[in-house]
Order: C-alpha cells, then structure tokens, then sequence
C-alpha cells in the first residue's frame, strides 16, 4: 500500500467510524478513564496479520515497511494516547511521523499510556484494555473489507 493510499484508507475508516455513531479521536474511542486509585485491566492477544500485509501487484515497500504502516495507523487512529510502547521487527528508527514513532525497540515522543504493541513475523502482540481491542479488531474488519472490494476491481 502506497502512502497517499494508506492515507486514503485511513480517512475511509475515519469516515466510516463517524458514520457508526464512534466519538474521539480519529474517529475512535478514547480509552475509559480509571477510576481514581485503580488502573485499567489490561488483556494480551495476538492478531494474525498476514493476510494485511499481503502486497499488492506493483507494490515496492517491504513487508516491515507495511508492518510499520500498520502499527503506526493503529496507534495514531486508536487511542493515541493510550500506548506507551510501539515495536517493529526490524524497523528503521524514525522520529519525523508524530507523537509516537515507530522503532526497533523503542518508542520516541509521547509515550504517555500503559498500551504496548510489537510486530513480528505476521504477528501483532498487543496489551489494552478490552474496549481497545473491540476497535482494533473493528479496524482489522474494515481493512479486510477494502481489499476484498480493492481485489474484486482489480479483476
């Protein structure tokens, strides 16, 4: 997926989010706010993510290239401020793209939440909330369903 297409998808998503009646950032929930003394439950899982990072005909970025891509639009569109950990597999560090970037095994900017997210080898690993996740897999949903319809015109 080219930049300016991801750029694309994301304002889709965006769009589609404010459609379903989902308020805050981007277009997503903010996490709930702990009450005062306690702190939120926080739940691991494991997403295959393969199936996303599928490159399509003509495309020239790698594949932690897209992984990157895909962590930095969960992160930035879901809760941003609920992460305090972003980690690719073999990235390159980079601290020109927003308040959490993207490192190999590390995280530069506002890293201001307890959520923790890292790729490797087809394979997201993230700890939020349930609520987060709920969204996380709404997002996975609607990615899944523009390549379906992106394949469908290509043939």
């Amino acid at each position: 997926m080219t930049p300016r297409q991801r750029v694309l998808l994301a304002l889709c998503i965006a769009a589609a989010m404010a459609a379903c009646g989902c308020k805050g950032t981007g277009g997503m929930s903010r996490p709930p706010s702990p009450k005062e003394g306690s702190s939120p439950v926080l739940v691991m899982r494991l997403y295959d993510v393969r199936d996303l990072l599928d490159a399509s005909e003509g495309e020239k970025e790698s594949l932690t290239d897209r992984a990157r891509g895909l962590v930095e639009l969960i992160v930035n569109m879901i809760a941003p401020e609920g992460w305090g950990l972003a980690f690719v597999a073999g990235a390159n560090p980079d601290t020109s793209r927003g308040a959490l970037s993207v490192v190999s095994g590390q995280t530069t900017g506002a890293c201001i939440g307890e959520g923790r997210i890292a790729y490797r080898a087809g394979a997201l690993v993230v700890v939020q909330p349930p609520e987060i996740h709920q969204q996380i897999e709404e997002l996975f949903k609607l990615l899944r369903e523009h390549q379906a319809a992106s394949a469908k015109r290509a043939k």
